[in-house]
């Protein structure tokens, strides 16, 4: 069974600064990241964060939560996909 990750980046709207290094936020089976990634969007939509989700070009999922002064987007990727994105796993 292939690993899948959910890949991080953090930005703060308040300084203009957003965090330039990716981090692996979970890793696992897909069916289970898929299940953390839909509890993740319900508890962000409780808090009041504006939540979109889309397909890149390249095929990854992502899932973009924003408020007034935070922005945190997530990939849902495959190994290749998130090496793309990271230094290193």
């Amino acid at each position: 069974m292939e690993k899948h990750y959910i890949v991080c980046l953090k930005e703060n709207k308040l300084s203009n600064t957003v965090n330039l290094d990716n981090f692996v936020l979970k890793s696992g089976e897909k069916s289970s990241l898929a299940e953390y990634l839909r509890k993740l969007t319900d508890r962000a939509k409780k808090m009041g964060f504006e939540v979109k989700s889309g397909i890149t070009e390249d095929g990854r999922v992502f899932t973009r939560f924003e408020n007034s002064c935070k922005i945190m987007k997530l990939w849902f990727c495959n190994k290749s996909q998130a090496k793309s994105m990271l230094v290193e796993i």
